[in-house]
């Protein structure tokens, strides 16, 4: 670890979480990083080099080149208000290993830091090892956390890569349909009314450092840890969107984790650029009607609860029916005293987790698949929107303006 000495420390408001394992391209990521636009504040890069106990001798090796290089490095690139420190973590345990235990270390000891510093609303990002940005990324953080003073977190802007050297032409054709896929979810959950919907990329986010103590913390999963510590945010209130800069995440293959962008495009990539397939959105259709149901449902009794649910779509009521949610909406009705409460409880209760439950369960005997250009043509049909798109890329570019609020 490092150490932590007085009044440098006390100046530092951001800090960057950086946890990296068995990566080529980190002084690519520490560089974008560098030349980014100085903010008023000071900025602690944090960089957990990592790897677990069962970590083969080529990652290890790799992980001794990183530590060398990166120190290396970091002596050539010196600011007093713009600092980088190394972490070494090896020999994680097997059952925790991964990129959610790497990123709670370094978000644990910017907790401490700010902790010195008696500056529990310091703001700390998280970053990936093979990720880069716009050079006015900490200059639009800083802005909007100033001129957002309760934001709890926000999600900050991301666009993956669609050209360039480096990658297999093919790569950027399945990184278009992923990116898609993810802005026609984050769109399709909003259409259907649900109002916990952002994106929760881990290398494009940010947290109010005690929001973080207060939620527990980063876990330690070995995939998804962005989304279960957000989730666990969303819902308190005054989350942001930090759309004036861009973060842009590696589209490259990746092995180290069971789902998300390394992972399908892994897949993608063996089934030789077979479409990426996407929710249904008939299903989404089926929530909209729900939840645009659900505020009728304050101070209802369980009769005219249990008739709204039967009156649903055989995929949702079965869902609703499985999953205790006439309890769930009496419970809401016991616990709060006015509508607007019930619905954010009701929320609170289906929550993300469960819509993504309702929607694998279902697209298991009720929904089909479809290609995500296809799902997305569809949703912008529901919206009056979108023109004659039909393109990929074309359809994808719509969706960054949309979610951009452009």
């Amino acid at each position: 670890s490092y150490s932590v000495t007085g009044v440098q420390t006390c100046a530092l408001p951001i800090f960057v979480a950086l946890p990296c394992c068995n990566e080529a391209n980190l002084l690519a990521s520490l560089q974008s990083l560098w030349d980014c636009e100085r903010p008023g504040c000071a900025v602690e890069v944090i960089i957990v080099v990592n790897s677990g106990e069962n970590a083969s001798a080529e990652t290890l090796q790799n992980n001794l080149k990183t530590l060398q290089d990166a120190g290396e490095w970091i002596q050539s690139h010196f600011d007093t208000r713009f600092r980088f420190y190394v972490l070494h973590q090896p020999n994680l345990p097997l059952k925790k290993a991964g990129v959610g235990l790497a990123r709670k270390i370094a978000m644990d000891e910017a907790v401490v830091r700010f902790n010195l510093c008696n500056k529990p609303d310091g703001i700390m990002l998280c970053f990936d090892a093979d990720a880069t940005c716009d050079s006015n990324y900490f200059c639009a953080v800083e802005d909007f956390f100033r001129q957002n003073p309760k934001t709890t977190a926000a999600s900050v802007y991301f666009e993956h890569p669609l050209g360039g050297d480096g990658f297999d032409p093919l790569i950027f054709k399945g990184i278009a349909q992923y990116e898609l896929h993810l802005r026609y979810f984050l769109n399709a959950q909003r259409y259907a009314g649900f109002p916990f919907a952002y994106h929760t990329v881990g290398s494009s986010m940010g947290v109010k450092a005690g929001v973080y103590c207060k939620q527990g913390g980063m876990n330690q999963r070995q995939a998804g840890e962005d989304f279960y510590l957000l989730q666990k945010i969303i819902p308190l209130g005054h989350f942001g969107e930090i759309n004036q800069t861009r973060v842009v995440p590696s589209p490259r293959v990746s092995e180290k984790v069971p789902f998300g962008t390394g992972a399908t495009m892994q897949k993608f990539m063996q089934s030789g650029g077979e479409d990426i397939l996407t929710y249904h959105p008939e299903s989404f259709v089926h929530l909209k009607h729900f939840f645009e149901l659900v505020p009728g449902l304050y101070k209802a009794d369980q009769s005219r609860i249990l008739k709204t649910i039967q009156q649903q779509d055989t995929a949702l009521r079965e869902y609703l029916l499985n999953n205790g949610a006439l309890e769930a909406i009496l419970e809401c009705n016991q616990h709060t005293a006015s509508c607007p409460k019930f619905v954010h409880r009701f929320f609170c209760w289906f929550n993300a987790f469960r819509i993504i439950r309702f929607l694998n369960i279902s697209h298991q005997e009720y929904y089909q698949y479809v290609p995500v250009a296809k799902a997305a043509i569809t949703l912008l049909k529901f919206k009056n929107c979108g023109g004659n798109l039909t393109e990929v890329t074309e359809l994808l570019q719509f969706y960054r303006q949309l979610d951009r609020g452009f």
